[in-house]
């Protein structure tokens, strides 16, 4: 964060009562759980496709790869 905008929000939260600085943290907290959130489920989906690649990428399973052709099923 740069010094103007650290300047910037502390100036604001000063105005504040502490109700409201109460509210102010709490958006705050909400922010930087939301963003590791993401962090952390953008992590799973890597893990559980790098997991699933093990178990569909296999001799056994490519009869599936082509489907359509197994199933009847036509393009259009």
């Amino acid at each position: 964060m740069t010094q103007v905008l650290t300047e910037r929000l502390t100036k604001r939260a000063q105005q504040l009562d502490d109700a409201q600085a109460e509210k102010a943290l709490a958006f705050i907290e909400f922010l930087l759980a939301q963003d590791r959130f993401e962090k952390e489920r953008y992590e799973w989906h890597m893990a559980s496709e790098e997991a699933f690649a093990r178990v569909w990428d296999n001799e056994h399973d490519a009869i599936y790869d082509n489907w359509r052709e197994l199933y009847g099923v036509s393009n259009s």
